[in-house]
Order: structure tokens, then sequence, then C-alpha cells
């Protein structure tokens, strides 16, 4: 699992305006947390960071765009 969150980081980092990328960041996070084998309170207290800050980069993007695309119309 650090791959793939490590692998999203990288793909936000490129795209930080694709809200699905932030989103799936966020669900990794989520995953992890529960399939850790060695699961220490830092290691839980980063992955809930982690889950939450990328959920919710991923809902103000979302709600940006519903915004801006209502303007338009």
């Amino acid at each position: 699992m650090p791959s793939a969150i490590a692998h999203l980081k990288a793909a936000v980092g490129k795209a930080p305006e694709f809200a699905a990328g932030w989103s799936s960041l966020s669900l990794t996070y989520e995953v992890s947390f529960w399939y850790t084998a060695r699961m220490t309170p830092v290691l839980a207290a980063e992955f809930l960071a982690g889950e939450t800050a990328a959920a919710e980069h991923a809902a103000a993007l979302e709600q940006a765009g519903r915004t801006d695309g209502e303007a338009g119309q």
C-alpha cells in the first residue's frame, strides 16, 4: 500500500486539479489502515490525516467544478 500512496501522491502532484485522483488517494489511505499488519498509533494518525486531507481536497475541487460549470449557464 505505501507504493500506491506514493504513486497517487505523484499523480495528484502532476494534476492537482484532478478530483478523482484525490478521491483515490483518500480511499487508498483508508484501505491502508485496514490492511497494514503492524499498525501503530503514529501510522494510524498519518493514514487518517492523509485520508481526511485528500478527501477534503477532492470535495473542494468537485464543488469548485460545479460552481464554475453553473456560472457559465
